[in-house]
């Protein structure tokens, strides 16, 4: 099997389109909205800085601004895999702090220059390591019987910087773990027939593209706070740009009409409550209600827990660290208490640890959990 590294050429076909007026008219909406459905302190953390960068920048590079901290948080980046220097504060002499963090900044250099190069532990180059993560993804979703990962193809919109060529289709780390969640719940679904899916906080919508380039017929409706919001749409518009259906034919709505199939619907969180009864198949959230406080995650799973058949979880079940007000933690921590005591009426199929292809699926605060829920119909 040949890997190659993607070419780093700049197209503009590429690049994602700025829509200010969209902008606009997302913040303005929003505004009006009850506070439940704002960001949280952890989210609230970056919104000022966020909207400023939206208004006076561009986001036409959205996947490669690693040095945006708002834009990693909501994982549209595809960082260059590097060396984690996180851990090197631990380090109480200076000199060795200093030494390791230019030794790591020159050893991510050399194996990016020469990535077929074995100069990680265990003999092992970038490239190999790549082929390793597409292999174990590639043989996890064939225990789950899930459709072939060579069906997708990660394409160059936004500039993701860690894409990779194996075969004759593109990837990134990102999407083979998104792979991954994906196969995991299609152990316990079928995704093979017209039936509508809900996602509340998609980021910029990397898990509907896996879902949706694999089965076409599905339907998508995607809630999220204003900067998420407007980032998917533009992201999803240059893959599906005939199937997506912008918030500003949504924003009418005053309930929801009978969805199209393989379309994906853009909403604002504050039009959460159009789903209380609005019957669907699947309701999945992966990494936003941990970074949300309990009663706000109560608040959204009361609404839908007479509305859906299942529920897909993807949480650090012990909660994020929590802090004051106005920094980047939680206030309380919403633990696995918060999801069992809302989904009383459910059944609980599986729970699970969640991994990456390479590794435990980690975070700031603590390993990840996967929980898949089944309606109880008494």
């Amino acid at each position: 099997m040949t890997i190659k590294i993607a070419s780093d050429n700049y197209l503009p076909y590429e690049a994602l389109e700025d829509d200010k007026n969209l902008l606009n008219l997302i913040l303005k909406d929003s505004s009006k909205c009850s506070s439940e459905y704002m960001p949280s302190n952890f989210w609230r953390f970056h919104q000022d800085q966020s909207i400023e960068d939206l208004i006076n920048g561009s986001i036409f590079k959205l996947c490669s601004e690693e040095s945006i901290p708002w834009l990693v948080s909501m994982g549209a980046v595809d960082e260059r895999p590097k060396i984690d220097t996180s851990r090197f504060y631990k380090l109480q002499n200076i000199n060795e702090f200093n030494q390791g963090n230019s030794a790591s900044s020159f050893i991510t250099d050399l194996m990016h220059r020469y990535p077929d190069w074995a100069i990680n532990f265990y003999n092992t180059s970038l490239n190999d390591l790549r082929e390793t993560a597409f292999r174990i993804a590639k043989l996890y979703g064939e225990s789950k019987k899930a459709q072939p990962i060579e069906k997708i193809n990660i394409e160059n919109i936004g500039y993701p910087q860690d894409r990779f060529k194996i075969g004759n289709c593109h990837y990134t780390y990102n999407s083979l773990i998104k792979y991954m969640n994906y196969s995991y719940c299609n152990n316990y679904f079928n995704f093979n027939r017209n039936c509508t899916l809900v996602e509340l906080g998609a980021g910029i919508g990397k898990q509907i593209y896996i879902i949706k380039t694999l089965h076409p017929k599905v339907s998508f409706l995607n809630f999220d706070l204003p900067i998420q919001l407007y980032c998917c749409e533009q992201y999803l518009k240059k893959l599906f740009r005939s199937d997506l259906i912008s918030y500003r034919e949504t924003r009418e709505w005053k309930k929801i009409p009978k969805l199209s199939p393989g379309k994906v619907y853009m909403l604002g969180s504050w039009q959460f409550p159009l789903l209380t009864s609005y019957k669907f198949d699947l309701f999945w959230n992966s990494a936003s209600f941990q970074e949300m406080e309990p009663e706000i995650v109560e608040n959204y799973l009361n609404i839908i827990r007479n509305s859906t058949d299942y529920i897909y979880l993807n949480q650090n079940m012990s909660g994020m660290p929590t802090g004051e007000k106005g920094t980047l933690r939680v206030l309380n921590a919403t633990t696995e208490k918060t999801y069992f005591e809302s989904l009383n009426s459910y059944k609980l199929i599986n729970r699970s640890e969640a991994f990456y292809p390479l590794s435990r699926a980690k975070g700031i605060s603590g390993t990840y959990e996967h929980m898949f829920f089944e309606k109880i119909y008494r």
